[in-house]
């Protein structure tokens, strides 16, 4: 017989009982509160019947607070949710980090990176309106964010949008903005959803 390990961050390894393998009774990371812990003693994962194997991300979805519990431990208050499909399920259960993984044994370090990349992009949205334009030489609002030089320009009788990698200069990653906007302003929330674009786009180049 064979305890978690104790040298990893959660509670989630894999431990043999009397020559089977199991999981642990509870996904619990150091400062979780009792309520933020997933179980895997209780909820969808005690109903042998229910698929562990097969499911597959679809999007997330910002709850807003952590009033949901997690459709598969049935324990967990989540507010980032990762909504998982499966062929069974093709709309999905809406589930907590620590279930996604476990749900997603071929992918185990995917959930935990695509939610940081969620939050950040969320942070990102949620402090443009406080971001400082800064003037170029030429006379351009641009803005540096997350490794990313935006630029504001003169389009016609409007304002055009470009997007390239900060402190480069060889065209390797430009994104021009087909749109053209009445305003400055407008320019400067087509530019929030272009930067979000972008890193997207690197994220799915690797």
């Amino acid at each position: 017989m064979f305890s978690s390990c104790q040298s990893c961050r959660s509670a989630r390894c894999l431990v043999r009982v009397q020559g089977r393998e199991s999981l642990t009774t509870a996904f619990q990371d150091v400062g979780d509160k009792d309520d933020q812990v997933h179980r895997i003693d209780s909820g969808r994962w005690q109903d042998r019947t229910f698929p562990r194997d097969g499911w597959r991300f679809s999007t997330f979805k910002d709850l807003g607070s952590e009033d949901a519990i997690c459709e598969m431990c049935q324990h967990a208050r989540v507010r980032y949710a990762h909504v998982l499909v499966h062929q069974i399920f093709p709309d999905g259960i809406l589930v907590g980090l620590k279930c996604a993984e476990a749900l997603q044994k071929d992918d185990y370090y995917g959930p935990e990176k695509r939610e940081r990349e969620y939050r950040t992009d969320l942070r990102i949205r949620n402090d443009w309106p406080k971001r400082e334009w800064k003037t170029s030489r030429i006379g351009n609002p641009f803005i540096n964010s997350r490794g990313f030089n935006i630029s504001i320009w003169r389009k016609g009788s409007g304002f055009g949008v470009t997007v390239r990698l900060e402190n480069r200069f060889d065209d390797e990653f430009v994104r021009n903005d087909p749109r053209m906007y009445t305003t400055i302003e407008e320019a400067k929330l087509g530019a929030l959803e272009r930067l979000l674009e972008a890193r997207a786009e690197l994220r799915k180049q690797g």
